[in-house]
């Protein structure tokens, strides 16, 4: 028996850290952003101090050059067009689609790593694949 696991988050310091060495190495954000956030931002804590937010602010503004970034994306996926192709929507929901939504706000029981779970499928014979 195995598993796949695509696009997963598996833990959510090296999934987050890994974000950013990835835009940085894009020239998406600047280097600049990419110092501080990994200066001031613990990303196992909810807590962070405001260079963190302001480090994550200028990388937004960074952000939004990137023909990859959210908002294009975004933009293109809630055309009618693409909702239709890709048979999206069906159900003619009153709210577009979002890559974060604050739709379901009450989830708390969201781990900050899977890397358990995984030791435990291994340790029990499970096989997994995991890939992006």
């Amino acid at each position: 028996m195995k598993a796949n696991i695509g696009n997963a988050v598996i833990d959510n310091d090296t999934d987050s850290l890994g974000m950013i060495d990835y835009l940085a190495s894009h020239a998406i954000i600047s280097d600049h952003a990419t110092h501080d956030i990994k200066t001031f931002c613990n990303f196992s804590s909810n807590d962070n101090p405001i260079q963190c937010q302001t480090a994550n602010d200028e990388s937004d503004r960074d952000n939004v050059i990137d023909p990859c970034s959210g908002v294009y994306t975004q933009t293109y996926l809630n055309r009618a067009n693409v909702s239709e192709a890709l048979h999206a929507s069906v159900t003619k929901l009153k709210y577009e689609w979002e890559s974060c939504s604050d739709f379901i706000s009450n989830w708390g029981d969201i781990p900050s790593t899977t890397i358990p779970l995984l030791h435990e499928f291994l340790n029990n014979g499970l096989r997994v694949w995991i890939f992006r």
